[in-house]
């Protein structure tokens, strides 16, 4: 949701604002760096010590708007990656939160981030999985190396699917289990050979053969 937008819905639902709440709401928009008619922007980190203006716009909003702006909140951390604003999100109380950012920020690759909820045991194995199917290298090996379980075949197979040869090597040799998806599919893709093996293929056929002929 941009500046518009936000304004929009403020004149539409008529909401009666004294001069410091317009001023906050406008504060809102320009932390997240969105640009005012007047080309003005406020850095994100002269947001910390203002929350109030984030519980102020969310309870101000119709509930269709509330969702929007912590959307909006959302997508603008994670797009600058900026762990010092997530305590915006705390302020939210979303409890989904929890479980989708960590997610978010590992296929995003936003390591900062993603440093973050980890620290608060907020990922797990599909964290790693968003991070191995984004081919991001260097958050599943923060996740791989910093506790996160990755006892799950679903990381070998995403980075095999989507050719991260990287993120297949490092995923084995951190001890994450091969997919039998993965050996089935070059079981079948080895009968034809009038199409060539992409590298994952290759590397898995050359390290290990022996799940793939038995």
């Amino acid at each position: 949701m941009n500046f518009d937008e936000l304004w929009w819905f403020v004149h539409t639902f008529d909401l009666r604002l004294t001069e410091i709440e317009l001023t906050l709401l406008k504060m809102t928009c320009r932390a997240a760096r969105v640009t005012l008619k007047a080309h003005r922007t406020l850095r994100p980190s002269e947001l910390v010590s203002s929350l109030n203006m984030v519980r102020w716009t969310i309870t101000s909003a119709s509930p269709r708007y509330a969702i929007e702006i912590k959307e909006f909140w959302q997508d603008e951390i994670l797009r600058l990656d900026r762990p010092d604003l997530l305590p915006v999100l705390e302020v939210l109380e979303t409890p989904l939160d929890r479980q989708l950012l960590p997610h978010l920020a590992a296929k995003q690759s936003r390591l900062k981030c993603l440093t973050y909820f980890n620290e608060r045991g907020c990922c797990d194995k599909f964290t790693c999985v968003q991070a191995s199917e984004a081919g991001s290298v260097e958050c599943l090996r923060y996740l791989l190396e910093n506790g996160c379980p990755h006892d799950f075949e679903e990381i070998t197979y995403q980075a095999y699917r989507n050719n991260h040869l990287e993120c297949l090597q490092l995923a084995l040799e951190k001890g994450c289990p091969l997919s039998e998806d993965v050996c089935r599919n070059l079981q079948v893709f080895a009968a034809d050979e009038r199409d060539g093996y992409n590298a994952c293929q290759t590397y898995v056929l050359t390290n290990y053969a022996h799940r793939i002929n038995r």
